[in-house]
């Protein structure tokens, strides 16, 4: 059990460590070690201790398949408790290795790739700066450690895809999007909200959101879920989200989710707690750049969802899509933090840099945090 959480923080350390020497480094050097340091990732999550949350259950559903069988196909259905697209990549996997350690390692390793290219795209879009991709790597396994224990199966890969047609979409090239978007479904169908990530930009790209009105709705989402621990919301919600699905054809495929909302009862988790106060912080960081501020509204879009669904089975997977926005603004930020200011090297907002010298033992402190909170969440307290 420790081994496993101790290699895994040894790597997410060295990854860390190399992105704050990410300037000094030379380039084909560091991108060697980033490589060698996620095909090591990949095979320490392809072997995964039994302990890891869904790894039976992936590992039982891996060795019911048969191969070659036609289970059908529905869209936002599913089959063995996993979507059918998944189930079907699954297939492909066992009929060619019959081995799930390989498939978890294929997996992570696809996962990471798609990730680091498309997070890459979107920070040149963006922030118009290279990215520096080992601390990236290091927050995003970090993240990990914050909303779940061990890199996330299905989550990660449909979280890579809806970020890879993300940057399609605000690139213009919608045929791909779609086509990204909707490979994202069939892994995963709660993909379907990373909509919003295209209408928010679409309807707010240009919208500057004041500080204030951001710290409000934080301190609102805080209040309502202590509140909501109290007294509980969920039958009001659950009638108008019941209804709602019944209305778009989509309640057959979500409708147990939302029975499980006012079944399972509000406890307090010390994951929607960290979102909430994560928040501030994020608001403070971004607060100078504009492009910042878009990726912690999107943020705070994630933190309204996780308080109001706090006590639905599996909520975790419906404000990834959002809070890994956070991935993003730290990496950034403790990148710039070690830049050399030179606009061939990275282009940020000069006050951002400014201000934000003395960020790096903050940043630090929380991703301490989050791999703390992995720590606890394995160890089941």
């Amino acid at each position: 059990m420790f081994g496993f959480l101790l290699i895994v923080t040894i790597v997410i350390s060295l990854l860390i460590g190399i992105g704050f020497h990410y300037w000094k480094i030379d380039r084909h050097i560091k991108r060697a070690i980033t490589a060698l340091l996620i095909l090591l990732f990949s095979v320490i999550i392809a072997f995964r201790p039994a302990y890891v949350p869904d790894t039976l259950g992936y590992n039982e559903i891996f060795d019911k398949i048969v191969v070659g069988k036609n289970y059908g196909f529905n869209i936002f259905g599913e089959y063995l408790t996993v979507e059918y697209g998944f189930l079907y990549l699954m297939m492909f996997f066992k009929a060619i290795f019959n081995n799930v350690h390989v498939f978890y390692f294929i997996l992570t390793y696809i996962s990471c790739l798609i990730f680091a290219y498309a997070v890459s795209q979107l920070y040149r879009r963006f922030m118009k700066a290279d990215i520096n991709l080992p601390m990236l790597l290091g927050v995003f396994f970090s993240y990990y450690g914050i909303y779940y224990s061990g890199i996330a199966i299905r989550q990660g890969l449909a979280l890579s895809l809806c970020l890879l047609a993300f940057y399609f979409f605000i690139s213009k090239k919608y045929f791909r999007s779609i086509l990204f978007l909707f490979v994202a479904i069939l892994v995963h169908r709660l993909s379907v909200l990373s909509i919003v990530w295209m209408l928010f930009y679409i309807l707010f790209r240009h919208k500057n959101f004041s500080i204030k009105f951001m710290i409000a709705v934080n301190i609102l989402c805080l209040i309502y879920y202590v509140i909501n621990l109290i007294i509980g919301f969920g039958g009001g919600i659950y009638v108008v989200a019941d209804r709602v699905l019944w209305l778009v054809g989509l309640h057959d495929a979500f409708g147990g989710w939302l029975e499980d909302y006012v079944n399972i009862p509000v406890h307090l988790s010390m994951t929607n707690l960290f979102v909430c106060l994560q928040g501030f912080l994020l608001i403070y960081i971004s607060r100078n750049s504009r492009e910042l501020k878009f990726f912690c509204e999107l943020y705070l879009i994630g933190e309204i969802i996780s308080v109001l669904f706090a006590n639905m089975y599996a909520a975790s997977r419906l404000y990834d899509l959002f809070t890994i926005y956070s991935v993003f603004i730290i990496s950034y930020i403790l990148s710039i933090c070690t830049a050399p200011i030179r606009r061939s090297v990275v282009n940020p907002p000069y006050n951002v840099i400014a201000k934000s010298r003395n960020v790096p033992l903050l940043m630090m402190g929380v991703l301490l945090i989050c791999n703390i909170i992995l720590v606890l969440n394995i160890l089941g307290i």
